[in-house]
């Protein structure tokens, strides 16, 4: 499990795969001596990463109890800056497949390049721009959306 969230006393592990994505519901029973449960909550069955880009970044973020992913498209592998960015949303209910979201609303995402960390924010709440995802790198010296 490469990243680890919660989602309504739930946990989700995002594993990227060569050309998709897995998402894993972990779920601890309350019977003594029972496994961890782990479900395939949902997969992208398609070539994720559009033509031209070679390298796909994902970030798992729980907002207002639902999980998002956000992918990260570069063309090259050490480039600083993503080439396209899009954020889905799963139905964690029905386990369906992703939707493409056009908007974060008031929210705001925060994403950690080293840490493999997310988190979201309502952005006036804090003094942020809303619908911004923000993403730090371990040298990074500013805050840029």
């Amino acid at each position: 499990m490469s990243m680890l969230t919660t989602v309504g006393g739930r946990f989700y592990s995002v594993d990227h795969l060569q050309k998709h994505f897995l998402v894993v519901a972990l779920e601890f029973l309350p019977v003594d001596g029972a496994a961890p449960q782990f479900t395939a909550v949902a997969t992208n069955d398609t070539e994720h990463t559009p033509a031209g880009h070679s390298t796909t970044v994902f970030r798992a973020v729980e907002s207002d109890g639902e999980l998002f992913l956000v992918a990260m498209y570069y063309v090259k592998p050490r480039d600083r800056v993503a080439s396209k960015i899009l954020v889905l949303k799963l139905d964690l209910l029905k386990r369906a497949k992703v939707e493409v979201m056009s908007t974060l609303g008031e929210r705001s995402f925060f994403l950690a390049a080293s840490s493999k960390f997310g988190a979201s924010v309502r952005a006036k709440q804090v003094g942020l721009k809303e619908n911004c995802i923000y993403y730090l790198k371990p040298d990074d010296k500013g805050l840029k959306d």
